[in-house]
């Protein structure tokens, strides 16, 4: 009975009577049996209890009535990041707290002791390493044995995803709640910019709307009336008051200029304010919105607001505005019909007013018409006479020029050579009478070669066959470097060449040649029409135009004489032939030649008093075709620049017709061919040009050639450079031993052979192994300007040139010249220049041929791109020419 006392239920009476002793021992062993089966049964189910508890899916606990923490299962364990053994004993709320609950009349324990019987709610709570978790709870009272209360069993649940999308449900319902509601208010919108074609009705009630669905406070749109931005309705804003902006003036001004919204919220003290039965204030935020209708900009809309515009606000903004310039057109397009139709109606009024008056004339015109119909079959018949004989005109024309230009041509070949005959006899013979009969025909030959000549350019002129030749020139030393050729002309009259030029001049596009002839016309006929006073050039400029003004003292023109002054073969009177000679060509010819560069010559005279003739020019000349402008530009660069390539060579001769056979000798060489007639221009040329060979007359005017050598000697400048000789004699051993400089032969005129000449200039200029093989390049370029351009720049210089249109082509093309040097365009059809570049450097035979990008792109990192990918250089468009041939040299020489 004491084991059994103290629990030990495995112990038994052992007692074998039958009598009431051994009953009780039977009862005793029985009821010790039931009970330890009850007692394994308990374990069991309490060990069930505990791993279904502590493995719960969730969190669990049991809290005693002093708020200390009995037990918890694994999954508040987690949660918490506290084992059960450390959390048995500390506080509830110290593990899983939420400020709203814990330690407050609601705390769940002090609701359970109240009386409630279960709690079931939601609530934050915050674990102790301050992470909130969303959480549902749920707590029953705990019991003891006899069912009284000691505690509370808490149960929780984390609900973070329910609650996120929970809150992603609302947040879809308020913007399907807001995209309602903007629709309702476009739709709203829709129907009043429907409701009438008026525009400042229309305006008024679209306003109103808009103010409404933003919540605005005021409001303003603006309609663009030339240039300005007038106020055409308002809200909560006296419209009388409100002023008109002109294009970039104020907030509305400067939103038409860049064309986008702006919101400021800094806002003026006198700008609009917000009136209200409590008085008057100034808007936070102020948006303008420019109106447009198919990018032509309608007007401005302007709202004022208490609160910020959000986005929302501006999404609807720009949708209200793009429909608001539709029915802003629209109405603008109602009122001009309705002001068209008001227009209609008093015109109709005044036709039907007039139709009577119209049909009492009908039968007057109708007699009328008959006589103008013969009238008119009359003029028909002389129309068609006229034009056939102005056909027949321009025909005879045509015929004339034809017949005088083959005619000077006919005669100038034989002229040639007696001009040439006569100059070697004149320095030849020793007799003074046949000296003198020698000079006649000279001097009268060079009057017969020039009339001809004028003749010839008359023609070429009339015929339209003459080419301007644009470049850009300087025409200070332009007009400096004519004045100095008709000095000797001047200096035999004894008359003084005064200059005035306005030194904001710089330069003019013009044909130089052309303008020289010109000023080379008029400056000798005031020379030869003045036998007193002096010669005057005076330069200025007005507006776009150049004036040069040559002025005279000399014999004037009569006033009736300047209305024909300028036609052929024209001059004042027979006196005037006889005694001053010429044909009367050259002004015609000088007018001719101003109105071929754009310009003109007019005239003032005075007889007695002299005249003033005045060359009008424009700065730049008026625009041509694109070739021609482009063939221009490139004969004009190449002709100044110094290109790689290109020999100059310099002839120095006063003899006009030398110079026009050692031209004609040297045309189809590839030589840049310049020309002086006396030692002062040769050396101003070599000065500005740095030739490469000079062609020297030794007996010349203002300089002759042996001072000009002993100039160049002792210039160490232009020391080396080569010259050689034209004489018309053979030297004389003094004239030989004065020679000075590089000289490296010696020609007799007249006796010029071509072959030996040409040979001789390329054994100088070349060496003795002037026959070289000619460098090829490629060029790759799709654009057929470009293309041009490139080949008419290399026109005339050694290079063979070869073309392709795309990469393949240029692959191909490649590899059956083997070029010495590639142009590559980098952006073409088929193949660009990239791919292409890369597939060449992988061909080994093409390899190390070195290509030049020719491209477009200029930003940074363009240039480490395109080498990178196998070209050895670049060059951006548009080029410069000079460093074109500088490069094209550098990678030949490689």
């Amino acid at each position: 009975a004491e084991a059994f006392g103290r629990g030990e239920l495995d112990v038994k009476a052992d007692v074998k009577t039958k009598d009431e002793v051994g009953e009780l021992a039977n009862a005793f062993n029985k009821m010790a049996k039931d009970l330890k089966i009850s007692q394994e049964r308990i374990k069991r189910l309490l060990a069930e209890f505990t791993q279904i508890y502590n493995n719960a899916p969730s969190p669990m606990r049991v809290i005693d009535k002093d708020f200390n923490i009995i037990s918890q299962n694994e999954a508040m364990n987690e949660l918490v990041g506290v084992s059960a053994e450390k959390a048995k004993g500390k506080k509830c709320y110290e593990l899983l707290r939420s400020p709203a609950v814990c330690q407050t009349k609601d705390c769940s324990m002090k609701l359970i002791f109240q009386g409630i019987k279960r709690i079931d709610r939601e609530q934050e709570r915050i674990t102790p390493e301050g992470k909130i978790i969303p959480c549902r709870q749920m707590a029953t009272p705990f019991r003891d044995a006899t069912g009284n209360i000691i505690g509370i069993i808490e149960i929780y649940t984390d609900i973070s995803e329910r609650k996120q999308f929970i809150e992603k449900l609302e947040n879809e319902r308020k913007r399907l709640s807001e995209l309602l509601n903007i629709q309702k208010a476009f739709a709203d919108i829709l129907t009043s910019l429907a409701s009438t074609a008026k525009l400042k009705p229309l305006l008024k009630s679209v306003l109103e709307k808009i103010i409404y669905y933003t919540d605005s406070q005021l409001g303003v749109i603006y309609i663009l009336e030339n240039e300005h931005l007038k106020p055409y309705a308002a809200s909560a804003l006296d419209l009388k008051k409100i002023k008109t902006f002109k294009i970039g003036d104020g907030l509305p001004g400067r939103c038409a200029v860049e064309r986008k919204q702006i919101i400021v919220s800094d806002i003026p003290k006198d700008y609009f304010k917000i009136s209200s039965g409590s008085g008057e204030r100034l808007p936070n935020h102020i948006i303008c919105f420019p109106i447009f209708y198919k990018d032509k900009l309608m007007g401005v809309l302007e709202l004022g607001t208490l609160h910020t515009f959000s986005e929302k606000d501006i999404s609807f903004l720009k949708i209200v505005a793009e429909q608001l310039g539709i029915g802003i057109d629209h109405a603008l397009a109602y009122e001009k019909v309705e002001k068209l139709s008001q227009e209609l109606q008093e015109k109709n009024e005044l036709l039907v007013a007039q139709n009577e008056e119209l049909q009492s004339q009908s039968e007057e015109l109708s007699a009328l018409n008959e006589e103008l119909q013969a009238q008119a079959e009359e003029l028909a018949a002389q129309k068609k006479a006229l034009e056939e004989k102005t056909k027949q005109v321009e025909e005879a024309n045509r015929l004339k020029s034809e017949f005088l230009s083959n005619m000077s041509h006919e005669l100038r070949t034989p002229l040639n050579a007696i001009l040439g005959m006569a100059k070697l006899l004149q320095e030849k013979i020793e007799d003074k009478t046949q000296k003198q009969y020698v000079e006649i025909i000279e001097r009268n030959g060079q009057s017969l070669l020039a009339l001809i000549n004028d003749v010839l350019d008359l023609s070429k002129i009339e015929a339209g066959r003459v080419e301007v030749i644009w470049e850009k020139i300087y025409l200070k030393e332009f007009i400096e470097s004519i004045i100095a050729s008709v000095k000797p002309l001047a200096d035999e009259k004894k008359l003084p060449l005064k200059t005035s030029f306005d030194e904001s001049i710089d330069f003019i596009v013009t044909d130089p040649e052309k303008l020289k002839r010109i000023l080379f016309n008029l400056l000798s006929n005031a020379i030869k029409f003045t036998d007193k006073g002096e010669v005057a050039v005076e330069v200025k400029a007005e507006k776009e135009k150049i004036l040069i003004s040559v002025k005279d003292t000399g014999i004037g023109i009569p006033e009736e004489a300047l209305d024909y002054i300028f036609e052929a073969f024209r001059q004042v009177d027979g006196s005037t032939t006889r005694r001053y000679g010429g044909t009367g060509l050259g002004l015609n010819i000088a007018k001719k030649l101003a109105e071929l560069l754009g310009g003109e010559i007019k005239v003032k005279s005075k007889v007695g008093v002299g005249s003033t003739f005045t060359v009008i020019l424009p700065k730049q000349p008026i625009e041509k075709k694109k070739e021609e402008v482009l063939k221009q530009k490139i004969k004009s660069v190449l002709l100044r620049e110094k290109s790689f390539g290109v020999k100059k060579v310099l002839i120095i001769d006063d003899d006009p017709v030398v110079i026009k056979e050692l031209s004609i000798i040297l045309k189809d060489e590839p030589y840049q061919i310049i020309f002086a007639s006396n030692g002062k221009e040769g050396l101003d040329c070599i000065k500005k040009e740095v030739p490469d060979l000079i062609l020297l007359d030794l007996k010349m005017p203002v300089m002759d050639g042996f001072a000009l050598l002993e100039v160049l000697e002792r210039d160490k400048r232009f020391k080396d450079i080569p010259v050689i000789i034209l004489s018309a004699l053979d030297l004389t051993k003094e004239e030989k031993e004065r020679l000075k400089g590089n000289i490296k032969g010696i020609l007799l005129k007249g006796f010029i052979d071509k072959t030996t000449f040409i040979e001789t200039i390329k054994k100088i200029l070349y060496g003795e192994k002037h026959e070289r093989i000619s460098p090829k390049i490629l060029i790759v370029e799709d654009n057929p300007d470009n293309l041009f351009l490139l080949k008419e720049v290399f026109k005339n210089t050694d290079y063979e040139i070869y073309t392709a249109e795309n990469g393949l082509e240029a692959i191909e093309k490649a590899l059956e010249i083997r070029p010495n040097l590639i142009l590559m365009d980098m952006l073409m059809p088929l193949m660009d220049g990239y791919e292409a570049t890369h597939k060449i450097r992988n061909i080994p035979a093409l390899k190390d041929i070195p290509i030049i990008a020719l491209t477009a792109k200029a930003m940074k990192g363009n240039r480490e791109e395109i080498l990178a990918i196998g070209c050895n250089d670049y060059i951006t468009k548009p080029f410069d020419f000079h460093e074109l041939f500088k490069k094209v040299e550098k990678w030949l020489k490689v």
